[in-house]
């Protein structure tokens, strides 16, 4: 991967506006996360306790320790590194261990030439780091026990560990972080989800027709415009007659319109049932006649890959709340095809892509547990 010249005391960096300025490089600082934020009560709503809570910000602080260690960060000459952290924002519901995010924030400083007076930008780029959580690698994707997805493309290898795109997933041991489903598990999730379309639309079936909800209402809403246009007739006899009149025949209408599309709805709901009901049979009948290796067999999405799930042996539940056992880092996202690649500076530049060939990934994984 190409570097760019980096000086030690000063560079030349491109300035928001596009002016010149001088990278200041002598200027420096590496800003550790806060201790409390919203992030707290949310690991509390998902059963976390404060001690849990202290142990994994703890734990999380180890990995950007070492994150910090690599040389182009020790120290993020002409930066102020800040550092942030959250607990629980992703995959915490049901789960007995924590998760976490910590995000650390490069903000260039620069000065003008001939100046001595240190500015520090308002904005830079990130590097995020993902812990004990798979929702980066498969985002948009439910996680339910039983969800399913194709396999996530692994688009490079690092340091022996697979990247995802932009993502690296540091993982410990030889349990892989996705599991192939075999044709029963598929069959049985869709199994579940035509039932619970068939019962869905005998519910909605149940509620009676659009007719059969208006009729419910009918005689009330007689009564209460009846109701009204007596008390109208005092005031302008005439008015209200004709407005008696005019809702009356509003009724009448509304009834005949319902009234004709009564047996079509009918027939459409009892349509959708009849085919919801077969598709689930169906899929009973396919699932009971296979043989034990076609239940076994490997299930192949429409996009020509394996269809797998999160394997649930990967996370040692039995460890405590706050063990981290995954780091998943956002470390290729910067690349000559990202939509920001073009605004940065060479400084900017330099500092992603030394840190993408010198950070420890073999150091980082030593830390989990």
């Amino acid at each position: 991967m190409k570097c760019w010249p980096f000086l030690l005391f000063a560079v030349i960096t491109s300035a928001p506006a596009g002016a010149q300025r001088i990278h200041a490089t002598d200027k420096t600082a590496w800003n550790p996360a806060p201790t409390k934020g919203y992030s707290l009560q949310r690991a509390a709503y998902f059963g976390f306790t404060p001690p849990q809570q202290a142990l994994m910000r703890a734990n999380m602080a180890k990995v950007m320790e070492q994150l910090h260690q690599t040389p182009v960060l020790h120290p993020p000459r002409g930066y102020a590194a800040n550092l942030y952290a959250t607990l629980c924002e992703y995959d915490c519901e049901g789960s007995k261990l924590l998760t976490g995010e910590s995000t650390i924030v490069f903000l260039q400083y620069t000065r003008k030439p001939n100046s001595t007076v240190v500015e520090r930008a308002p904005e830079g780029p990130s590097l995020h780091v993902w812990f004990n959580s798979i929702s980066r690698i498969v985002s948009n994707i439910g996680l339910e026990k039983d969800a399913f997805f194709e396999e996530p493309y692994v688009t490079d290898t690092r340091q022996g560990f697979s990247v995802y795109g932009p993502f690296v997933a540091i993982t410990r041991g030889a349990e892989p972080l996705f599991v192939p489903i075999t044709r029963e598990q598929y069959l049985k999730a869709e199994i579940k989800q035509a039932k619970e379309r068939v019962e869905g639309i005998r519910k909605t079936a149940a509620e009676g027709s659009p007719y059969q909800q208006w009729l419910k209402t009918k005689e009330e809403a007689i009564k209460g415009a009846l109701e009204g246009f007596a008390w109208a007739a005092k005031i302008d006899p005439a008015k209200a007659k004709a407005d008696k009149e005019k809702f009356l025949k509003g009724m009448q209408q509304q009834e005949s319109m319902y009234k004709a599309s009564e047996a079509g709805y009918l027939k459409e709901q009892q349509g959708m049932i009849d085919k919801a009901t077969n598709e689930w049979n169906h899929l009973q009948e396919e699932l009971a006649s296979l043989t034990p290796t076609q239940k076994a067999a490997p299930v192949t999405g429409p996009g020509g890959r394996t269809y797998v799930q999160a394997n649930p042996r990967y996370f040692n539940t039995s460890l405590p709340a706050s063990s981290v056992q995954l780091l998943v880092i956002d470390l290729y996202k910067y690349g000559q095809g990202h939509h920001l690649y073009n605004t940065f500076s060479d400084a900017d530049k330099y500092l992603f892509s030394t840190l993408q060939e010198t950070v420890d990934l073999k150091a980082l994984q030593a830390l989990l547990q």
